[in-house]
């Protein structure tokens, strides 16, 4: 019971991780990379309630409000997922549940091609089969 409920830990915490990395995307596109860089180098809790803050005075800041909610967001689904990975390492084997998190950048790639209209290659689609193939195995 404890390897069903860690996996499916581990897959919600695998797609969360990759929309948060789609997220980020966002916003860097949006801010800039030394903006987000510098948001990112806050402590979660802390960097969040900042956040929030400058959110209802991004526009005296200067700052792209859209931006700034796709920080926001990205920094509280990397939070939530960080937490929950705890949970699957208390219910899976490291091996595992480590690798089917990992995979986590397959789900940013294929939004990355589907929503911003990043160039789809052969390589990307291998990758993105072999992490899948990866998961069934190490699940099996």
């Amino acid at each position: 019971m404890n390897g069903r409920i860690g996996l499916i830990y581990a897959l919600i915490v695998f797609v969360v991780w990759g929309v948060a990395t789609f997220w980020d995307k966002l916003a860097v596109n949006k801010l800039g990379g030394n903006t987000a860089a510098t948001m990112a180098a806050l402590v979660w809790v802390p960097s969040l309630i900042i956040v929030l803050v400058i959110a209802f005075f991004s526009h005296r800041l200067g700052l792209n409000a859209e931006g700034v909610k796709w920080f926001f967001l990205s920094n509280l689904a990397w939070a939530a997922a960080s937490a929950l990975y705890y949970l699957v390492l208390s219910k899976m084997e490291l091996g595992m549940g480590a690798t089917i998190t990992a995979l986590y950048p397959v789900v940013a790639v294929i939004l990355g091609i589907v929503f911003l209209g990043e160039e789809m290659t052969v390589t990307k689609i291998l990758g993105v089969i072999l992490g899948i193939g990866a998961m069934i195995l190490l699940s099996v």
